[in-house]
């Protein structure tokens, strides 16, 4: 039965306690030098060591590019917006270089710092260097873990409560 002289009622807008949370995966792998193995034994630096500073070279530029104006924007943002939280998963090996390489890494290891301290922002435990240890080592893979937590502990005073593997990988023997 209808009745048409009714006003219909208002639907309810239902309220929600609204957050937006983005995960942001940050990591610099070191750089193979161009020496090899069939060049003999003088030439065992697989990573490209100080003489070329390739790898300085590389971090400083994504720090310009990337992680000082992105890590600055989001500063900014997470100030204005107290609904807006960050997960961050930062690597062992970015975070050496970071205190590996001057000036500028510090730069960016502090921005990172004040960027926890909104309590905004999470950080993500992981493997120390983004590796696949899990397929090889069920206790490396564990050491891993570990040391990158006590990283995240040492320079940030954070403990993660969240894990991340490495590309994302799931398998059902890892959940458990």
């Amino acid at each position: 039965m209808f009745f048409f002289n009714k006003k219909p009622k208002p639907a309810e807008t239902p309220t929600f306690n609204k957050s937006l949370c983005f995960y942001f995966q940050v990591h610099q792998p070191y750089r193979l030098s161009d020496c090899s193995f069939f060049n003999g034994p003088e030439h065992t630096n697989y990573f490209d060591g100080p003489q070329t500073c390739r790898n300085e070279t590389v971090f400083n530029k994504v720090a310009d590019k990337c992680y000082i104006p992105a890590t600055e924007m989001f500063l900014d943002l997470v100030k204005k917006n107290k609904s807006l939280k960050l997960t961050y998963s930062l690597s062992g090996v970015f975070l050496e270089q970071c205190e590996e390489f001057g000036e500028k890494g510090k730069y960016v290891l502090d921005l990172f710092r004040e960027l926890h301290q909104t309590g905004q922002v999470e950080f993500l435990a992981e493997t120390y260097y983004h590796s696949l240890a899990f397929l090889y080592s069920k206790f490396e893979y564990a050491e891993h873990i570990k040391q990158h937590s006590e990283a995240l502990k040492r320079l940030f005073n954070a403990k993660p409560t969240v894990f991340r593997n490495t590309e994302l990988i799931y398998n059902n023997e890892l959940a458990e």
